[in-house]
Formats: C-alpha cells, structure tokens, sequence
C-alpha cells in the first residue's frame, strides 16, 4: 500500500477504504481496568496512523477528514457506534480532531523510509500518538477543572496508548521482512 505516487482515482479509492477502515477500528474496543475503573480502548486511533503511515503522502489525511465527515453526517462510524457533528463538542471531540493533525505527521516520517525500521517506526507512533493527545487534551480542558485535565484524559489512556503505538510500529517492518523474504524465495 505505500504508494508515492498514486493516481487521484487510487487516492480517493484509498480514502474511501481508509476511512472504511477507521470506521471499523473504531467499533473494535477493549475494556482496561485502571484504577478500579473501566477504561474504554478503542483502535480507531491505531488505524488512524497506521493508515497514514502507510502513505508517503497525504491520501490518510483525506482518509480521516472523509472518515469525520461521513461520522458526523450520521453514519454510526465513530466509537461504539456513535455519530453525529454534536460529537466533536464533546468532552472527547478534541481526540476525533487530533486524529486530523496525527495523520498529518505521519507521511513526514514514511517519506523518509523510516517505515522499514521498527524503532523509528515507534518514534513515529509516539509522535503521532502526542498529536491526537494534545489536541484532545486541550478541547478537554474546556470540560474539566484545571488540575483534572490529564487525570481524566491522559493518564487513563497511556497503557493503551503504548501498546497501539508499539503495533502501529512493528506492522511495517515485519511486513517489509516478510516481503523480503518471499521475493528472496521467488
């Protein structure tokens, strides 16, 4: 799927299937126990940069615009099923725009190859990561007292974090290797 050039038609196809992915990623969610407390983890933010990351252009940001869109449209395309453009008000509105600015880092990083490389791969994700974080951190602080920012928003949310970070970064290398491995073969 990297693609460097692709054709405006395989670029609007990507973002179609993107955004489809997304969709789909965001309805796949895990319950994490912190605290005595279930923490919602969702994979809509891992398919978000590692869709982006696949690209060394800009064909994932679209994917995630068209992705919000079709969301706040009304389809059922945001976590649990969610929808509607009252979602971005919300306490959590600010991760869904975060998703805009995570994609949009992401290409800088696989336009440099650094998707062949597992720890700059993970360097990427935590990058990436930190941009959907702060974005929704900050549209949190609307909703929550000062102090209670990253209690509510952060911290809760770091050990998934990790965890989709370091996937985001082992799916390309392995996936270069094993590539590597059956054109060796053929």
């Amino acid at each position: 799927m990297s693609k460097q050039n692709p054709t405006i038609y395989s670029q609007i196809l990507y973002a179609i299937l993107g955004a489809l992915f997304i969709a789909g990623a965001a309805q796949v969610t895990f319950d994490v126990p912190i605290n005595g407390n279930a923490i919602k983890i969702t994979g809509q933010s891992l398919m978000v940069l590692l869709f982006a990351y696949s690209f060394k252009n800009y064909t994932g940001v679209w994917a995630v615009l068209l992705y919000l869109l079709l969301g706040g449209l009304g389809l059922p395309f945001f976590a649990d099923g969610s929808s509607g453009f009252d979602t971005f008000a919300g306490a959590s509105g600010g991760y869904l725009y975060g998703f805009i600015g995570g994609a949009a880092a992401m290409p800088f990083f696989s336009r440099k190859d650094w998707d062949k490389n597992f720890l700059k791969s993970l360097v990427a994700f935590i990058v990436g990561t930190a941009v959907i974080l702060a974005f929704g951190l900050l549209h949190l602080s609307f909703f929550k007292p000062e102090g209670g920012v990253l209690q509510a928003g952060f911290y809760p949310f770091l050990s998934g974090a990790a965890i989709k970070a370091i996937l985001g970064a082992a799916f390309w290398p392995i996936y270069y290797m094993i590539d590597g491995y059956y054109k060796n073969k053929a």
